[in-house]
């Protein structure tokens, strides 16, 4: 039967919902409706519908996210997608996420991102992968010694749920000023986190919630965080479960660190978001207490209007860079593009084919690895998936697009 793509009513929201619960597996209860309802963008919700029944789902969270330069560029956060096991591999998700860039370019947004279930599905719709995190484990057991101690001054402070509700977003928001990559948090978001359901814990503890404070009471840094509990014929060998932490620089983070560091009877931190430079390990004194686990895929990012994006950011480099962009799911998107780029902002403009060559030429998942930094033009090169006209236009692409840190986002959605 013929299936229509269409935004959903509002009082639609649950059977949209209930796709996804059959899509992953996750059958949908009251409370954890009321939970993605709570933050959900109803209008950005959108149905695949066959026979006056949902088959498919995708939406879209508003949000902005720093870019190179630390400019907030307003995103789509694209969610909620999944189809039916009774209606895959019939084009279903195909024909959504065309839907669903249209809107989003209606939108005015340049850039669409997402966290991938998994990381096969968005490359052919022009994502790329465009920032990456390491789950990292930290052993703690006889105390943890410290090479360079942080230096940040002031205090830490235990909070309550409700204080930590108030005392966390500025933080957060400072945070993600900084960091090129992360994403913006809305109030529904924070209400939403502050229920701390019990499904959330895998077996740990609630969690337990402090602040650092400046020696002039500002609060420049948070953690939150749970204990799972463990005992051997050693004593107690219990595990530090990082729910979330932000700080507005690398000290205040390693204080933050180091206090966890110290909770009784506990033996090791574990954390599931952590930079790739993280800087914390060359503080310890035995390298080997640091050990990261996993490095994981994390935001997935497609460019969808090439001169907004690329004139949104800065640069490595004031030089002159010619991009041709292929885009065979949008091609509308592709095209041969001028930037101009300079240390404190850039302009790109679309041009003729016929009045510029291309200096490097690549696809649109491409594109969206390299624009918030994680990998290298010279890089893509080397994988096949970038052409450079000749090796000198590597390297100036290499350095316009050079960023002093790699992209980093705790943000989930």
């Amino acid at each position: 039967m013929p299936t229509e793509i269409r935004a959903i009513a509002a009082d639609e929201l649950r059977p949209l919902g209930e796709v996804l619960a059959v899509a992953f597996g996750e059958p949908t209860t009251d409370e954890s409706f009321e939970d993605e309802a709570s933050w959900a963008e109803t209008d950005r919700m959108l149905g695949a519908v066959e026979d006056g029944r949902f088959v498919g789902a995708a939406g879209a969270y508003s949000f902005t996210m720093t870019v190179p330069g630390g400019a907030a560029l307003p995103v789509a956060g694209v969610t909620w997608v999944g189809v039916l096991p009774t209606h895959r591999r019939r084009g279903v998700l195909t024909e959504m996420m065309r839907f669903q860039l249209d809107d989003v370019a209606t939108r005015g947004e340049a850039v669409a991102v997402l966290n991938a279930s998994e990381a096969a599905i968005y490359g052919r719709f022009g994502y790329g992968l465009a920032s990456r995190m390491a789950r990292v484990r930290l052993r703690t057991d006889g105390g943890l010694a410290l090479v360079t101690p942080p230096t940040a001054k002031g205090r830490m402070r235990i909070v309550d749920a409700a204080d930590a509700l108030v005392l966390f977003p500025p933080v957060y928001d400072a945070m993600q000023r900084r960091r090129v990559g992360e994403l913006s948090r809305p109030a529904t978001w924070w209400t939403m986190w502050g229920r701390d359901r019990e499904r959330w814990r895998d077996g740990a503890t609630a969690r337990f919630h402090a602040v650092h404070e400046a020696d002039d009471g500002t609060v420049d840094g948070y953690v939150a965080w749970r204990i799972k509990e463990e005992w051997d014929d050693d004593g107690a060998r219990s595990e530090v479960r990082i729910s979330d932490l932000a700080a507005v620089d690398d000290e205040v983070d390693a204080a933050l660190l180091a206090f966890l560091a110290d909770v009784d009877l506990t033996a090791s931190i574990t954390q599931l978001s952590r930079p790739l430079d993280d800087p914390f390990p060359l503080r310890v004194a035995d390298w080997r207490r640091y050990a990261t686990t996993r490095v994981i895929d994390h935001l997935w990012l497609r460019v969808l209007d090439v001169p907004a994006a690329l004139g949104a950011r800065t640069y490595g480099a004031a030089d002159e860079v010619v991009i041709e962009v292929t885009d065979p799911f949008r091609r509308a998107a592709g095209g041969r593009f001028r930037l101009e780029a300079a240390i404190d902002g850039g302009a790109c403009r679309r041009v003729d084919p016929d009045d510029a060559a291309a200096d490097i030429t690549l696809d649109a998942p491409g594109l969206g690895s390299l624009y918030l930094g994680d990998v290298r033009p010279s890089q893509l090169a080397a994988a096949g998936r970038l052409r450079a006209a000749d090796p000198d236009a590597l390297d100036r692409a290499d350095r316009v697009f050079a960023t002093a840190r790699p992209p980093f986002a705790t943000m989930g959605f």
